[in-house]
Formats: structure tokens, C-alpha cells, sequence
């Protein structure tokens, strides 16, 4: 089975993968996931089947996770210098297959975007997946859930236990361990 991972482009396009993305929050955890900049989707049968979605911090921006974690830098696995970090997130699939050539390609997008560092928040379930495909996240030490962030953002995802906890990573290294999960794969068949 092949894969195509678009970036969606247009007002359009945006707004079917963003309605895709809040009609499964919804149903799992309530609220609505604020928009990203950049988003990727896959279609089976025109129909979204998943997603994945990247943040950068511009000039003196701070990321999204950052309004709802307080972050001691000082504290974080890797130099927390924004320009070098993309924030992952609205990783969705509903067909299999399609989880890791979305990861895999946002992945690559962020490399050639000059980032060197990912950020993600994750539940143990997310994470055991992540682990599963043979990526690593390191847990960033005293990163605190921010309760007023938490109501701007109106999700039930923060209320629902266990919370969140907020990770750095390596995207080179986390590539590199998607694409010999791929190539795996494909040996196997």
C-alpha cells in the first residue's frame, strides 16, 4: 500500500485537516486543539486518514507548549533555543500504515527547516507508540502544567488522567530510527 503525505496548502485544505483533528479530539477528550502553522495529512479514498502538525517559533516568539508548561530551560535535555526546535503535534491516524510516513515526514520538513530539536507533550500511551517505533523522547525535568493555559486551550486532554508530560528529542536521530523502521518493513513483505 502506498502512502502520499501532503502539507496542506489553502484555506480549504487546511480546514478539512484541522476539522478531521478536532472532530477525533472531541470525541476522545472534549475541546478544541488550537490551529498550527504547518500540517500534514494523508487521504484514503479522498478521505483524511491522519495527521501530523509542526510549530516554529519566529524571532522572539515563544512555541505553543510554552503557554501551558512553565519550562526551566536550564533544566532541558538539549539548549532550548527556539529557533532550532519544531513543536510536534495532532498526531492522528485512524488507517494503519500511515503513522510513521507522517512522523517520518515531519521529521524530514523540520530538518530542512534548520531544526535540530523536537518538542511534544504525550500521555503514556503516545509515548509507549513513540517507543514502539523506535524513537526516543527525554522527559524535560520540572516541566509544570500550567492550569490558566490549560482553560485558554478549553481541553478535557489535560483533565482526563494521567496529564501529559512534556518531552525533547533528537529529530535526527528519531529519523534515522523511522527509516530503518521503513525499510524494515519493507524487507518483510
Amino acid at each position: 500500500m502506498s502512502v502520499v503525505v501532503r502539507l496542506a496548502k489553502g484555506g480549504r485544505e487546511r480546514r478539512r485537516v484541522l476539522a478531521f483533528v478536532r472532530r477525533h479530539v472531541r470525541r476522545l477528550y472534549g475541546g478544541i486543539p488550537p490551529p498550527s502553522q504547518i500540517l500534514f495529512f494523508t487521504e484514503r479514498n479522498h478521505r483524511i486518514c491522519g495527521t501530523i502538525a509542526l510549530d516554529f517559533a519566529e524571532g522572539s516568539e515563544r512555541l505553543p507548549l510554552e503557554s501551558i508548561y512553565q519550562i526551566y530551560t536550564a533544566q532541558t535535555p538539549w539548549k532550548f533555543d527556539r529557533g532550532k526546535i519544531a513543536q510536534f503535534s495532532k498526531w492522528w491516524a485512524t488507517e494503519p500504515g500511515v503513522a510513521v510516513h507522517l512522523m517520518q515526514t515531519a521529521h524530514l520538513y523540520a530538518l530542512r527547516e534548520g531544526k535540530r530539536f523536537g518538542l511534544a507533550e504525550a500521555k503514556p500511551p503516545i509515548l509507549a507508540k513513540v517507543e514502539e517505533l523506535g524513537m526516543a523522547l527525554v522527559e524535560i525535568p520540572g516541566a509544570t502544567l500550567l492550569i490558566q493555559g490549560i482553560s485558554l486551550r478549553g481541553e478535557g486532554y489535560y483533565a482526563e488522567p494521567p496529564p501529559p508530560c512534556l518531552y525533547m528529542f533528537d529529530i535526527s536521530t528519531n529519523a534515522a530510527a523511522l527509516e530503518r523502521l521503513r525499510i524494515k518493513r519493507r524487507q518483510v513483505k
